[in-house]
């Protein structure tokens, strides 16, 4: 029997590269769907590779090594399929890519126009149309596409307060204007410890500690798997990125920040459903009367509690679309 698999494994594996980035300017959402398409594919008996085509910082590389993938080639083949999630062209376009390889692009309601075999929704989509016509479209239905760290709701949360604050903003441009005011509104309610942890992303630790009184601030620098960093009484603050997903499908109360325009859809999407509470940040003095009337309504125990519930797996529906559809697509139509 054993040579029977391994017979099969030799005839049947495929070797998938991934494109994505990660740097100051960029968060991780990107290079987070592709290590969950990546994670899919491997348990599988595949091959990934991101050694080609994605040009990842120290963040993304722990990110991947998270989920005992490696930033080294380890395909030494061409690949069968090249998956990119990047919302920069040149980035795209600079790799020359084996004609006989299928392209498949991640796309959100931002995304930029460019041909490719195949596109995969990975967020609700307004008013995005794919370039390529005659492609294949994967549609997104509330089922993001998340690492198996997260295919687990965590069962031992305590939905009582007071709630211990953590907020991750991710790679906000705006992040100290941000912080002022969660801070602010934060220390002023007795549903939540005043001891808070901010996950510092791509902001600079020192600048994050000059700006603020931090005797009751806890700063963690790096990249980790956001479900080691929850506890019992957790409550997230967090951008409505791949981060919200993350959030929704462990159960954890909190509510979200819009941070930059390609959360916008994605935000309106969630309070619709009522998935997680959220607001777009503006530079204005609205946006702290905007907190003050989120924290007011308290319904985020019951929304985080509910919201679990609707979620599909679309790591598993992704990838189940790409070898049964897209690899078997009749030509490379790009």
């Amino acid at each position: 029997m054993l040579f029977i698999n391994l017979r099969c494994r030799l005839t049947e594996v495929k070797t998938f590269w991934f494109g994505c980035q990660s740097n100051s300017k960029v968060g991780l959402g990107h290079v987070s769907r592709c290590v969950s398409l990546a994670e899919e594919i491997e348990s599988r008996g595949h091959f990934s590779c991101f050694s080609h085509v994605s040009n990842l910082d120290s963040r993304g590389q722990e990110l991947l090594t998270l989920s005992s993938l490696k930033s080294e080639c380890s395909c030494n083949s061409k690949p069968d399929v090249v998956i990119y999630d990047s919302y920069d062209l040149d980035f795209i376009q600079k790799d020359q890519i084996s004609t006989e390889a299928k392209v498949v692009l991640l796309v959100d309601d931002v995304s930029l126009p460019l041909s490719a075999d195949a596109y995969l929704e990975a967020s609700t989509i307004k008013n995005w149309k794919p370039l390529n016509e005659e492609a294949p479209v994967f549609k997104f239905d509330c089922n993001p596409i998340l690492r198996m760290a997260f295919d687990i709701p965590l069962y031992s949360l305590n939905f009582s307060p007071p709630f211990d604050v953590i907020i991750n903003l991710g790679a906000a441009k705006d992040f100290q204007l941000i912080l002022d005011v969660l801070l602010r509104q934060i220390r002023s309610r007795t549903d939540f410890n005043h001891r808070i942890t901010i996950l510092t992303g791509s902001n600079s630790i020192l600048e994050i500690v000059h700006a603020n009184e931090t005797s009751d601030l806890d700063l963690i620098e790096g990249t980790y798997n956001l479900r080691d960093l929850i506890g019992s009484h957790s409550f997230v603050i967090s951008a409505a990125g791949v981060t919200a997903w993350e959030l929704i499908s462990l159960g954890v109360p909190g509510f979200l920040i819009g941070v930059v325009n390609n959360q916008i859809e994605q935000l309106e999407y969630f309070n619709k459903l009522g998935l997680r509470n959220g607001i777009f940040f503006q530079h204005d003095s609205s946006f702290s009367t905007q907190i003050s009337n989120l924290l007011d309504s308290m319904s985020f125990v019951d929304t985080a509690k509910n919201a679990q519930e609707s979620l599909n797996n679309g790591r598993v529906e992704a990838v189940d679309w790409i070898l049964g559809e897209v690899l078997n697509l009749p030509d490379h139509q790009i």
